[in-house]
């Protein structure tokens, strides 16, 4: 009984080593919520979106992308790319201008 015990002791130990080392990783596609004055920008085969104006009366610095460079697939949804966190340090903001510049043309600048 005792070395029952143990193993069972043992066992509880090795699964909350497991559970601990386990990460969640989210799958979902990213979907952006609907916006109103936002700029939208194309470099190369991508347009960038940022900012706006969303149905919860916010105003937000949103920062994202859609590849426009393959076709669409309505089941699967738009390849929209999320990259909000390079937008930490842009103000929240609507009715802006956005511009491509830069001496590789790879670069937005926000007005």
């Amino acid at each position: 009984m005792r070395l029952f015990n143990k193993l069972i002791r043992i066992l509880g130990i090795i699964l909350c080593l497991i559970s601990y080392h386990i990460n969640v990783i989210n799958c979902q596609q990213y979907v952006p919520m609907k916006r109103s004055f936002h700029t939208a920008t194309l470099v190369g085969n991508k347009i960038y979106f940022l900012g706006g104006y969303t149905d919860f009366a916010k105003y937000t610095n949103d920062f994202f992308t859609l590849d426009v460079s393959k076709s669409f697939n309505q089941s699967e949804g738009l390849p929209y790319e999320d990259l909000n966190y390079l937008s930490t340090g842009v103000p929240e903001h609507n009715r802006a201008t956005t511009s491509v510049g830069g001496e590789s043309k790879d670069t937005i600048f926000l007005f």
